[in-house]
């Protein structure tokens, strides 16, 4: 009888703590790295560090010659700063990304299990619409992404639509 309530509890606790995953807070922490922001959010959004695992930003920082079709070398120095700063703020239950392709041979956060997840209900036309290009570009629909904030009620859509209305 114990076994059977056992199996029950771990029957309901696995579902829940699946949801729980992708209902996790994401957003820049209130101690952000000034470097991170800097050297990062120059050329894009400084993507909150929960939506890597710590192996996937290691990886990210150690290929910085090679980030995604670009040179984004920075002093060593900053390099460290910014990657202790990513594997101190990664999301240890976020899945690990991996390499995706021989073009990308870097974790990509589009192709995370989090990112699928919220983005679902988003037709895939979007993400070549000419305000968007890339599934990638937070700041498109996330009104105040480089504050690190990806509320719904902050989503604007390209065309004016707002959360609820696409």
């Amino acid at each position: 009888m114990k076994a059977i309530a056992l199996l029950l509890a771990l029957c309901l606790l696995i579902p829940a703590a699946q949801a729980g995953k992708h209902k996790q807070k994401i957003g820049l922490p209130a101690a952000v790295s000034p470097a991170y922001v800097k050297e990062c959010g120059d050329c894009h959004v400084a993507f909150p560090p929960q939506l890597l695992s710590a192996r996937d930003w290691q990886s990210v920082m150690a290929n910085l010659e090679k980030h995604y079709g670009d040179n984004a070398e920075i002093a060593d120095k900053t390099r460290q700063e910014i990657t202790d700063f990513l594997v101190r703020n990664a999301d240890s239950r976020a899945y690990s990304a991996g390499a995706n392709s021989a073009r990308w041979p870097l974790p990509k956060l589009t192709e995370t299990d989090w990112f699928r997840h919220e983005h679902r209900k988003i037709a895939n036309t979007l993400w070549t619409d000419p305000q968007v290009r890339s599934a990638s570009n937070c700041a498109a629909c996330h009104s105040r992404a480089e504050q690190g904030s990806y509320r719904e009620e902050e989503l604007r859509m390209p065309g004016g639509a707002r959360h609820g209305h696409w």
